[in-house]
Order: C-alpha cells, then sequence, then structure tokens
C-alpha cells in the first residue's frame, strides 16, 4: 500500500487538483475547526456546570490546547513527504498558534489570547514530535519518503 497526499509538483507546478487523499482533506478541515473554536465565545456559565468550577474549565482548556496541537503535529507527519515539507508544516503550525492567540484579542467574544497558551501550543507540538518520533526521525535520515516502504510505527 502507497501512500500519496496528492500533494506533488509537476512541470507545469503545483497541482492542487491532486489533493484527493482525505488525510489531507481531514487535517485541513480539523485545522479550521480547531481555528473557529479557538475564536469562539466560550459558554462560561454551561462549562462550569460541566466541568465544576472556573479552575475546572481553565484546566480543561489548558489540556484541550496541548491535545489539539499533538494530534495536529502527530498528523503532519503523515503530511510530510521529506525534511523541507516538514519544516514547513512545524513552521506553519507555531505560526498558528501565535497568530491564533493574537486573533483572540481582537475578536468581539472578549476571548483572552494567552503567551502561556502559545507555550502550550508548542508543547502539543513537541508532545506529537515524540509520539510519532519513527516518522518524524525516518523523514530526518532520509531526505525523500519512500513510499514504498514506509517505516513501521505501529506499536
Amino acid at each position: 500500500m502507497s501512500f500519496d497526499s496528492g500533494l506533488t509538483n509537476n512541470k507545469k507546478g503545483f497541482n492542487w487538483g491532486k489533493i484527493k487523499h482525505p488525510i489531507v482533506f481531514g487535517f485541513i478541515l480539523f485545522l479550521l475547526a480547531w481555528t473557529t473554536a479557538l475564536l469562539m465565545p466560550i459558554p462560561q456559565k454551561s462549562a462550569e456546570e460541566v466541568l465544576g468550577n472556573g479552575m475546572g474549565v481553565f484546566y480543561f482548556s489548558k489540556i484541550v490546547h496541548v491535545t489539539v496541537y499533538t494530534i495536529i503535529a502527530i498528523w503532519a507527519g503523515f503530511l510530510s513527504k521529506n525534511r523541507s515539507s516538514l519544516w514547513i508544516l512545524l513552521v506553519l503550525l507555531s505560526l498558528h498558534g501565535w497568530t491564533s492567540e493574537g486573533l483572540q484579542l481582537i475578536t468581539k467574544y472578549h476571548r483572552t489570547g494567552r503567551i502561556e497558551d502559545v507555550g502550550l501550543d508548542h508543547l502539543g507540538l513537541l508532545l506529537g514530535l515524540i509520539l510519532n518520533f519513527p516518522r518524524w526521525r525516518y523523514l530526518f535520515i532520509s531526505n525523500k519518503l519512500s513510499t514504498d516502504n514506509p517505516p513501521n510505527i505501529s506499536p
């Protein structure tokens, strides 16, 4: 079984028409949903009813930050075909963390963009790198990912 995300270059340039793989679409949709969630208001009263006091809501939101960026980093590993695309994705994900927190400061929903959340986003990226280490290591060792012999990342 070979993996082709469809993000290939051809003689005519980048071919967006070949992006057909569900992993790519899923990644983009997940990132858009996460970005939207970060910019929407938190129903504080409902959250406190489910999670207890304000501290429960606070800790839950911090755990969600780390978890989501961990998932995104793992997912990014499956989209990367070589070291260059890996670094580009990591830089873009880092910028996403910074940008989403900055945008929270200017939304009408009174969200609080916090530098601590950017740190937690980056902690999640680091955890994703660690949890998906066989894939990342393979990308760093071989400059180009072979689709004929992908690394075994099963536990």
